[in-house]
């Protein structure tokens, strides 16, 4: 599971939970 510190409604969304808000 990597966590990315960038907004990107894609990997951030598969990769990371929800927190950043690029699943949103």
């Amino acid at each position: 599971m990597v966590f990315l510190p960038v907004d990107t409604p894609g990997s951030n969304a598969i990769s990371s939970p929800p927190i950043h808000g690029g699943h949103l």
